[in-house]
């Protein structure tokens, strides 16, 4: 046998050190965000059914970019903060629990995740270890984990524990040690605690013990006072460029680009069906036409920036310089960019289309669809000069148009009854035909009788809301059970106490008739409806913004006008009664506000009520 020299096992031996140095503290090469989660993730079908298997960036290229410049950015030093403002169908849940998963194989470090309920804080934290078994170099650590540390709310792995909490819960919130990610899940809907304030600054504070801590938060928006609207607006605004497939400009996309009004049938309406199918978008630079099956050709080739920057002068030259805060990120994304089945640019065009006609619907689209905070831009009041312009050419106790249905509509004082009529047209037009102030419940009901002179001859009023009033509720429900179901009493709620009721913007609810037992126990249905999003339907969507233009300067296409007969034009007092309410902004939230005198204009915010429940299914 031969004998290795001193030299040669020497050699060997510190080769040997020198390979066990590298393998124990050499960091090995970290793969990005994306390519991490195409190796490493799998989708079940528990977390959706209709795209399960090996996760792939093709179905969320943007929110995937927005978090790989958040987790990787400058090798993950960029930034400390993310805030965004997303879809309803982002997927933007998903990609957070990957990057944990992610976190828990290259730096594991404790997690503290907040959601606006218990509930759905264990409902994610189910997902969240979903989304681990997926994940080859995790499977002999979890296999060898007890069940407990991977069920309920605290999840516990080797070197990380996630907590999984309801934002409303400040005991659940109360300090974690060692935390390097918090995570604020559905923003805008927790449940804000009295004494501790802004959830989104509790649940941040969580992770200060780190330096290398980070912190995200991203929900579905809801108007310009909400907590992520806010947050948003201190960071720096990624937005997802894509370069158009004609001449290659970088661009955002923007609503404002669909093209469809176009596709109309031989009756100049829009033709629904071509809508869904045709819809393209019209480059902003170019005017090049982009057609759907395009869109993951420029979805690949994307690149998020940041946009949140102001003009400084240095040195007699304007400069752009970030506006946004150190560290913090922002980004916004709609589904403009998405890829799933119901998300083309045909099916949002239809969507866009009726909320242009109901905009009781435009709220919900904005948020759900655009990812963007409802912005009220209130400030501007209802005048006489306005009301004026609304008279028509038509005499009153008539209607210019054969109307589809004719309503009656009564708000109730103490000592009397205020009053309107109005006539339907097929186009949704609202228009009102007379007004009285009565004494008496048969006056009331004589006058409603004598229906609505028409170009085609008289008709009848066939529908009917009374408000119930402050103190004669009892009353109202007595007169309006003889006259049912053409009478019907009705009662407007403030929005967060019809949101208690069930969350609609209106609903039948069975009421009392008499106010004692003994008086006997029958019931009617009342109407319940929100006041505030009628009132804004009324008074700023059919009167304010009637002349409305969109972001070319084209007419907004709505659903009906509110016409008032000539005579109207010189009883001032009478309009002026529709000039006494206005959305104003106290302690930093935006409210109504109006004045005593202010009956038919809520006679008239009840007629468009009427309209969305007898009217609609009559009207083109």
């Amino acid at each position: 046998m031969s004998v290795m020299g001193f030299g040669a096992v020497r050699d060997e031996v510190l080769g040997h050190v020198r390979g066990v140095r590298d393998r124990v503290w050499t960091a090995r090469e970290l793969l990005k965000f994306r390519d991490w989660c195409e190796g490493n993730i799998t989708i079940t079908n528990s977390e959706n059914s209709d795209y399960s298997g090996p996760y792939s960036r093709t179905m969320t290229q943007s929110v995937a970019r927005f978090f790989e410049e958040f987790a990787d950015g400058g090798g993950g030093e960029r930034w400390r903060k993310c805030f965004g403002m997303k879809s309803s169908q982002s997927a933007v849940t998903s990609h957070a629990l990957m990057m944990m998963a992610k976190w828990a194989v290259e730096r594991p470090g404790n997690v503290v995740y907040g959601i606006d309920s218990q509930g759905n804080a264990e409902a994610v934290a189910a997902r969240f270890v979903d989304f681990l078994w997926g994940v080859p170099e995790m499977l002999e650590t979890l296999r060898a984990l007890p069940e407990h540390c991977l069920k309920g709310e605290t999840i516990n792995l080797p070197g990380m524990t996630v907590w999984f909490v309801g934002a409303g819960s400040v005991g659940q919130m109360a300090s974690k040690p060692g935390v390097v990610l918090v995570v604020s899940d559905e923003v805008d809907n927790h449940r804000v605690p009295k004494k501790e304030g802004n959830t989104l600054l509790l649940l941040g504070s969580r992770g200060k013990a780190t330096m290398s801590g980070k912190q995200l938060g991203f929900s579905k928006p809801t108007d310009e006072d909400g907590q992520i609207f806010n947050a948003y607006e201190t960071g720096s605004k990624h937005m997802d460029f894509l370069p158009c497939p004609r001449c290659g400009v970088m661009e955002v996309l923007k609503l404002k680009q669909l093209r469809f009004q176009h596709l109309r049938n031989a009756f100049r309406e829009l033709d629904l069906e071509r809508v869904r199918l045709e819809t393209y978008y019209e480059c902003e630079h170019c005017g090049g036409k982009i057609e759907e099956d395009e869109k993951p050709w420029m979805l690949e080739r994307g690149e998020v920036r940041p946009t949140n920057y102001e003009e400084k002068e240095v040195d007699g030259e304007l400069v752009r310089v970030p506006k946004w805060s150190p560290g913090v990120m922002s980004f916004q994304y709609n589904d403009l960019y998405a890829m799933w089945e119901n998300s083309r640019w045909g099916d949002i065009a239809l969507e866009k289309f009726e909320a242009g006609r109901n905009p009781m619907k435009l709220k919900g689209f904005l948020q759900d669809r655009m990812g963007e905070a409802w912005r009220e831009g209130a400030g501007r009041k209802i005048t006489v000069e306005i009301m004026r312009d609304l008279c028509g050419d038509y005499r009153r106790g008539s209607v210019p148009k054969v109307p589809v249905l004719c309503g009656m509509f009564a708000d109730t004082q103490d000592d009397c009854w205020k009053a309107i009529k109005v006539g339907y047209s097929a186009e949704g037009d609202i228009m009102l035909s007379d007004w009285g102030i009565f004494l008496t419940w048969k006056n009331l009901v004589t006058w409603a009788k004598e229906g609505i002179e028409t170009p085609e001859g008289k008709r009848l009023v066939r529908c009917n809301l009374t408000d119930e009033g402050g103190h004669r509720t009892f009353e109202v429900r007595q007169k309006v059970r003889m006259l049912a179901p053409i009478f019907n009493a009705s009662k407007g709620l403030g929005g967060m106490q019809n949101n208690r009721n069930g969350g609609d913007l209106m609903g039948w609810r069975p009421a009392r008739v008499f106010k004692r037992e003994s008086e006997g126990s029958a019931l009617i249905k009342v109407l319940h409806y929100d006041d505030d999003a009628f009132r804004r339907m009324f008074y700023r969507t059919m009167i304010l913004d009637r002349n409305a233009v969109d972001e070319e300067g084209k007419p907004v296409e709505r659903f009906g006008e509110f016409m008032l007969p000539v005579d109207a034009a010189k009883e001032d007092e009478f309009l002026a009664e529709f000039t006494r309410e206005s959305l104003v902004r106290k302690n930093g939230k935006w409210c109504w506000e109006g004045e005593a005198g202010n009956d038919f204009g809520d006679c008239g915010k009840m007629a468009v009520i009427g309209r969305e429940l007898w009217g609609r299914s009559l009207m083109r």
